[in-house]
């Protein structure tokens, strides 16, 4: 994760032209057909999985259930073969017109292109479950796009290093996922999962096109297996324009039981489509603030829409309850229904039986009639036109416009300290950081909450100290984009902790070679008192910071904090809220 790889000038029979991207076990390269004159993209297995024949193992089981789908919802495999280190390589469909996740990088869309986009990636879920595979790793960087005949586009599913088979889906199967997307069950070792798994991540995927952030801060396993994890707020909460009805279809869908979500994306998607095309009633029991009721379904029968189901409250207007997993002190306020019954003390308005209105006595003009049985009425004052008499309120046009003004200035305060109540909530939510801690308990970081989008556990410690060794040793990784830790060219922030073996050896002048990286300049590096070794790069708009660490024990760690030149942490601030407890 720390040296790019050297570009290859060819790949089998294909000349590399750039590096697209890659993660953790695979780096992928656009490259040129030159025979079929098209441009294809080649995955290749990263050199320090070639002796793992578990990662192999995987890396060739993507092939196959890339294959097993054959739609152009879904990327293809179209050849693979292995290099001369025996590192094998996928021959994949370039899409030519990015990433999910590149769409959304300023922020998210309107509610209807975000729910357009959703039934589109949900339409090649469909394609994949009907094949037998389900993906378990939906979120926007695995879900690419390819222009087409007539400048048009397809949104296509990629990336399935953690794809299963539905046939072994009641087995037991390893945790794994990205946890700002995962289901709960993903997060649980040997917990099965089943096509709900992947309707909970294309309602994850939804959540964060609608609303710009994901569903939750947690960033590991454990956390996001948490049962007493916060509820899910509804997306019209953050968002006021989103429909109260889209609310409810999305909070169904991430629901942490997988028996309450829909039980297929087939259903999601109709629901969906019924929100987007207005088909759902403004005062449907669909709408969030009621109560829907959502049996288990056999998810072998299929299901063309879900609809209302019997017992469910009535149509109409209901007295407010909130969404199921929705905080009380969220409730959603609704007006009263109609021909409720008032309160005790209260006054209606409407006059009692028996009552008669007042009736001017014969003589007095209708507009100066009173209620009698208390005062007489006083006599008529004759004021000249234009004044008011002595003592007497002003009344019609002249009274209400200052009435209309008093308001105003009052709706216009209540509304900016409103405003800056919310401004302050989300920047004071933003300022919590994060607390994140690895499978084995021996590192633990204190992150921004932007920082802690994704995070991966262990590392080879050989990337850094050189060598052939490849065994792995305690490591984490938190960042807003895992992928995209290890680009120079990518300025999205996080930080990366790996242990390096009892007994390791490492001089500082050999740390600072080894961190270094090509393009960047050398920048001042943070006062930190030894032993620590501490070397600042920046590389155009973005700053590294690497530390050598010696914890007390004298086993060495390794630091590295990325972030963008327009953020304002402070490196030194993290660096004192990460926690080593190495095992002996």
């Amino acid at each position: 994760m720390i040296r790019a790889m050297a570009v290859p000038e060819r790949i089998g029979r294909f000349d590399i032209e750039g590096r697209i991207g890659g993660g953790a076990f695979a780096t992928v390269w656009k490259a040129r057909d030159e025979a079929l004159d098209s441009d294809v993209a080649i995955k290749v297995l990263s050199e320090n999985w070639l002796d793992s024949t578990d990662v192999r193992a995987r890396f060739l089981a993507e092939a196959r259930l890339l294959r097993r789908a054959e739609s152009d919802r879904v990327v293809r495999v179209h050849d693979l073969g292995e290099l001369e280190d025996g590192r094998p390589y996928l021959v994949m469909t370039f899409a030519d017109r990015g990433t999910l996740s590149q769409r959304l990088a300023d922020g998210r869309f309107s509610w209807r292109v975000a729910t357009d986009v959703a039934i589109e990636i949900g339409k090649g879920l469909v394609v994949l479950h009907a094949a037998g595979v389900l993906h378990r790793d939906i979120k926007p960087s695995n879900i690419l796009y390819r222009s087409t005949p007539g400048g048009g586009e397809q949104a296509m599913l990629g990336d399935l290093g953690l794809g299963k088979l539905l046939a072994e889906a009641s087995m037991l199967t390893l945790a794994g996922g990205t946890p700002a997307y995962m289901a709960p069950e993903q997060a649980q070792p040997g917990a099965p999962v089943s096509v709900r798994t992947d309707v909970y991540g294309l309602a994850s995927l939804l959540y964060r096109a609608l609303t710009g952030r994901t569903t939750h801060s947690a960033a590991s396993l454990a956390a996001v297996a948490d049962p007493s994890r916060s509820a899910v707020a509804p997306p019209s909460t953050l968002i006021p324009d989103i429909p109260r009805a889209l609310d409810a279809v999305v909070l169904r869908s991430l629901e942490p039981d997988p028996d309450r979500r829909h039980p297929d994306v087939r259903s999601f998607i109709a629901d969906l489509r019924d929100v987007l095309e207005d088909r759902v009633p403004a005062d449907d029991s669909t709408v969030a603030g009621t109560t829907r009721v959502n049996p288990v379904v056999d998810s072998t029968v299929p299901v063309a829409r879900s609809t209302l189901l019997p017992g469910a409250p009535p149509r109409g207007p209901q007295p407010s309850t909130p969404p199921s997993g929705m905080p009380p002190h969220s409730t959603p306020l609704h007006s009263a229904p109609p021909h409720s019954t008032p309160p005790q003390g209260f006054r209606s308005s409407t006059p009692p039986q028996g009552f008669r209105p007042s009736t001017p006595p014969q003589g007095v003009p209708q507009h100066q009639s009173q209620v009698y049985g208390g005062q007489p009425p006083r006599p008529p004052v004759h004021t000249p036109p234009g004044q008011t008499p002595s003592g007497q309120t002003p009344s019609g046009p002249a009274a209400a416009r200052p009435r209309r003004r008093r308001l105003l200035i009052a709706l216009v305060a209540t509304v900016v300290l409103f405003g800056l109540a919310g401004a302050a909530g989300v920047w004071y939510y933003l300022r919590q950081p994060v607390d994140v801690l690895n499978s084995s308990g021996e590192i633990q970081v204190s992150v921004p909450r932007p920082w802690a989008g994704e995070s991966q556990d262990g590392w080879q410690p050989s990337a850094l100290t050189g060598g052939t060794d490849k065994t792995q040793a305690p490591g984490l990784l938190v960042a807003e984009s895992a992928g995209e830790f290890a680009q120079t060219r990518s300025t999205k922030p996080g930080i990366f902790v790996g242990l390096l073996p009892k007994g390791t050896k490492l001089s500082a002048d050999k740390f600072r070679t080894a961190v270094t990286a090509a393009g960047c300049t050398e920048a001042t590096p943070l006062p930190v008192q030894a032993p620590t070794v501490s070397v600042a790069q920046q590389c155009n708009t973005l700053l590294l910071n690497d530390f050598l660490v010696t914890t007390p024990s004298g086993r060495l760690a390794w630091v590295r904090i990325k972030k963008p030149t327009s953020d304002n942490t402070n490196p030194a601030d993290i660096l004192t809220k990460i926690h080593l407890n190495p095992h002996p």
